[in-house]
């Protein structure tokens, strides 16, 4: 959607960067700080990764070699026990 508005622009612009304010830490950041949020965003994106695996696993079951869905669940439940 095109803004013909120059406020409503602005308004949405500032509201973006609001939010990339808040997930960049970008005043604090230093080395330590860097690779705790690195960290972070990695632990998510495995995570997400897991979940997707296993789904895909178990909704392609009947295409993928049997051991595959049961280590697709196993890997997703180990991450998640070590997330608690």
């Amino acid at each position: 959607r095109q803004c013909y508005a120059g406020n409503e622009c602005r308004a949405g612009l500032s509201r973006l960067a609001t939010l990339l304010r808040e997930l960049v830490p970008a005043k604090q950041m230093n080395l330590q700080v860097f690779l705790e949020w690195f960290h972070r965003l990695d632990a998510s994106l495995i995570g997400v990764s897991a979940i997707a695996l296993c789904g895909l696993s178990w909704w392609h079951r009947r295409a993928l070699p049997s051991w595959l869905p049961w280590r697709g669940h196993l890997l997703y439940f180990s991450s998640s026990f070590k997330g608690f």
